[in-house]
């Protein structure tokens, strides 16, 4: 007897290609060899040592052994609307804020709320892997908006109104984003918003990359720049970038009452909350640890001009000078032709122990993505090694 078939939308959605990377370093790791790392998509720090603490104490107090607020604990809700209005100029109430089980949760509530089955959801590209996986998972149509390299990987107006139709719902946009490191400006934020204001279409705002942004730069949110545009807009966001917790699994979702409360409801029948000593531990982290976070912020920033000074003239190799997280998405050739990234990247790291993302999965061919949440010895042996395979 052949056994019953799964859900139709199992076979739209493919494993993670980052996870995917992340688990053969991990394995060749295991077996004794030295890999450089340049495919991860996490710091490489700890967690700030008063985040632990709190989490220790948090966890002999009785009162989160119990379940939580589906919305949040109270503390963490307090901390993310004091940290918001500090970092951004964001006014926003905690009624007006769902804590998630981390960033991707967020997106994924906002998404079931926002969107019906054939609603097209513009995603600019290279885009990260999850966006287009949990837009069809809702049933949704992942529309891509393409850029390139030579446009510092940014979509414009005219590019999102030809390919807005009438089923466009919704638009993805990360700034900073993942994987190129592009950061909107806030004249490029307010002329995107004024359009998704003209048009009626909700904007999913990533910024879990937010604070993580150099050259002098400044967090900065279309929520802020355009403030009419807070009403139909779903903010995502998180500790885990910036404050080196990714594992603690700890975002929230910020928008209007209507969909906050969906999200809500949403999460109620879910997961139900994230684990109550872990939000405790974030709300430390939004109280207390934004001097660490400046520290690993400029820890970035000089690994940053590592890549830059090594990659900028390399013969083969096209670079957008990234603004903000800690990635640099680059276009490669070798002997005057395009790689084949996935081919490169599985050599690179069978050959010559270096692990990074092939941009196919980012829906970008001939592309790598390379981290640099890594230490600075890291970073420089890394690009000797995957220039000299280039050569």
């Amino acid at each position: 007897m052949s056994l019953p078939r799964l859900a139709h939308r199992t076979s739209t959605v493919p494993v993670s290609a980052t996870a995917a990377v992340r688990q053969a370093a991990r394995e060749l790791a295991r077996s004794g060899e030295r890999v450089i790392n340049l495919g991860a998509g996490e710091p490489d720090h700890p967690s700030p040592p008063e985040v632990v603490e709190a989490a220790a104490a948090a966890a002999r107090d009785p009162r989160l052994h119990r379940y939580a607020p589906s919305r949040g604990l109270p503390e963490l809700c307090e901390a993310v609307a004091e940290y918001r209005a500090d970092c951004y100029g964001h006014a926003v109430s905690t009624d007006g804020l769902v804590v998630t089980c981390g960033a991707k949760q967020a997106a994924f509530n906002a998404l079931l709320a926002l969107v019906d089955p054939g609603d097209e959801v513009l995603v600019p590209g290279p885009c990260w892997v999850s966006y287009p996986a949990m837009i069809r998972l809702v049933g949704g149509v992942p529309v891509p908006v393409p850029s390139m390299v030579e446009e510092a990987f940014k979509i414009d107006v005219g590019r999102l109104e030809a390919a807005r139709t009438s089923r466009t719902k919704a638009l993805v946009l990360i700034s900073p984003g993942n994987p190129t490191g592009v950061a909107y400006t806030a004249q490029e934020l307010a002329d995107i918003g004024q359009w998704a204001l003209d048009h009626g279409i909700w904007v999913i705002s990533d910024e879990v990359y937010g604070e993580l942004v150099y050259d002098g730069r400044k967090p900065v949110s279309i929520a802020t720049v355009v403030p009419a545009v807070a009403d139909q807009c779903a903010v995502v966001h998180g500790v885990s970038k910036t404050f080196a917790m990714t594992g603690w699994r700890i975002g929230w979702l910020i928008g209007p009452d209507c969909l906050v409360s969906a999200a809500t409801a949403i999460q109620s029948h879910s997961s139900s909350h994230p684990t109550a000593v872990a939000q405790f531990a974030a709300a430390t982290a939004l109280t207390r640890s934004r001097d660490r976070a400046e520290e690993m912020r400029a820890g970035y920033e000089r690994r940053r001009r590592l890549v830059l000074d090594r990659l900028t003239d390399v013969r083969g190799i096209t670079l957008a000078e990234p603004q903000g997280a800690f990635y640099a998405f680059i276009r490669a050739e070798r002997g005057g032709r395009p790689i084949d990234d996935q081919d490169f990247a599985a050599r690179l790291l069978r050959e010559h122990r270096v692990a990074t993302v092939p941009g196919t999965a980012f829906g970008a061919p001939s592309h790598l993505r390379l981290s640099y949440a890594t230490s600075d010895e890291d970073v420089v042996e890394g690009l000797d090694r995957l220039v000299r395979a280039l050569t």
